[in-house]
């Protein structure tokens, strides 16, 4: 729940219109705070803290969504729900990377 209200915050200051060369700066920012929940505050990041991430990531800068997915799979309980996987997905396609297509498809088939 704090990593989520953190996220929000983080959220707001990312998607909010920014000028030129100000948005990466708000997709590190945020991705700061997932990493401050834990460290910092002892509060592992929901789902929800990490969609919010993420689909700032997703047009804004998809090297470093790619980074935080693996990381959130890896280190973290949260598994994708839909829409963070049709989010990956978009990622995956728009990048050609076919193994990373194949591991988001894979963890897609795995839900159903």
């Amino acid at each position: 729940v704090a990593g989520t209200r953190l996220a929000r915050g983080a959220r707001s200051s990312a998607t909010r219109p920014a000028a030129a060369g100000a948005a990466p700066r708000a997709v590190s920012h945020a991705e700061e705070v997932l990493a401050l929940c834990s460290a910092e505050l002892g509060v592992d990041p929901d789902e929800e803290a990490f969609l919010l991430v993420l689909g700032a990531m997703e047009t804004e800068d998809p090297d470093s969504f790619r980074r935080l997915w693996s990381k959130m799979l890896a280190e973290s309980s949260v598994r994708p729900g839909d829409e963070m996987l049709n989010s990956a997905l978009r990622v995956a396609l728009g990048s050609r990377d076919g193994r990373f297509v194949r591991s988001v498809l894979e963890l897609m088939f795995q839900r159903s």
